[in-house]
C-alpha cells in the first residue's frame, strides 16, 4: 500500500511535537538533559526514539534516571510490530525454532483511555546520587510495558501503589520495588500536544518492606517510609523502616 506523504508528514509532525513538549517539561524540572541517553535496542522497532535518560533530580536534589517516550504520540505500539519484537527476542534466545517463530500470534492492540499520550505515564527512579542500577531496572520496566502489557498505569491507579518483586539489577543483584505516582518535589504530571499523563516513581525497597506492603497496601508503605524521611527516594543500602 502506498503511503499518504501529507499523512505520514501529520503524524511526524504530531510525534515531535510531543517529543519537544515532554524534553522541555523534563529540562524545566530537572535541568538540561546529556546528550548521551540510553537505547533499548531490543525495542528500536517498536519504540523509536524512546530511551532512559539520567539527569539532576532538580528541586528533589539527587538524580533522577527517567523513560523519555512512554507518551510518544506512535503508541501503543503496533500489534504486528510487538508480535515480530518478542518473536525475534525468542529466537535470538534460541528458545523458538524460525517456523515456531513465525507462527506467533500477533498480541491485541492495547487499549488506553482517550485523552492519555502514549501510555499515560512516563516512569522514574530517584536517587540520593548518580548510580547505575536505575537503567537496569527501566530496562526491565519498560520493555514489559511496551511488548508484554504490564498495563502499570492502571494497576497503579486502582491500587495507590503496587509492589514489583526481584527485578534484577545487574551482576546477580535484585531488588523489591513500590511503584507510585509522584509526590513533591517531584512533578506530578505531563501535559502534552497528544494528551495527559502522569508520573510515576518506583522506589526501591526492602524485603521486610515488600512483606508489609502486601499485607497492609502500597499507599501504607509509603506513608511509612515518608515519615522516616526517605520518601520515593531509593537507596539500596538503606536499613528497613519495618
Amino acid at each position: 500500500m502506498a503511503t499518504d506523504p501529507d499523512a505520514a508528514s501529520d503524524a511526524e509532525r504530531r510525534w515531535l511535537a510531543a517529543y519537544d513538549a515532554r524534553q522541555a517539561c523534563y529540562e524545566r524540572h530537572f535541568g538540561p538533559l546529556p546528550a548521551n541517553v540510553h537505547r533499548l535496542r531490543n525495542l528500536m522497532m517498536v519504540w523509536p526514539g524512546g530511551c532512559l535518560v539520567e539527569c539532576d533530580g532538580g528541586p528533589a536534589g539527587g538524580s533522577i534516571t527517567i523513560s523519555h517516550g512512554l507518551t510518544n504520540a506512535d503508541l501503543p505500539a503496533d500489534p504486528m510490530l510487538v508480535g515480530a519484537t518478542i518473536a525475534g527476542e525468542l529466537l535470538d534466545a534460541g528458545l523458538l525454532t524460525e517456523d515456531e517463530a513465525d507462527s506467533i500470534q500477533t498480541p491485541e492492540a492495547r487499549q488506553v483511555r482517550q485523552g492519555l499520550a502514549g501510555y499515560g505515564y512516563e516512569l522514574l527512579v530517584h536517587t540520593g546520587h548518580e548510580a547505575r542500577w536505575p537503567l537496569m531496572f527501566l530496562d526491565w520496566a519498560v520493555p514489559h510495558e511496551i511488548l508484554h502489557a504490564l498495563d502499570l498505569l492502571n494497576r497503579v491507579e486502582e491500587f495507590g501503589a503496587i509492589t514489583v518483586e526481584d527485578v534484577g539489577l545487574g551482576h546477580g543483584r535484585g531488588a523489591d520495588f513500590l511503584i507510585a505516582p509522584a509526590a513533591a518535589p517531584l512533578p506530578t504530571g505531563l501535559e502534552l500536544p497528544n494528551g495527559t499523563a502522569r508520573l510515576l516513581v518506583a522506589t526501591a525497597i526492602t524485603r521486610p518492606e515488600l512483606v508489609f506492603a502486601l499485607e497492609h497496601d502500597g499507599p501504607s508503605l509509603l506513608r511509612l517510609l515518608t515519615e522516616h524521611g526517605h520518601g520515593q527516594t531509593s537507596d539500596l543500602e538503606r536499613p528497613s523502616v519495618v
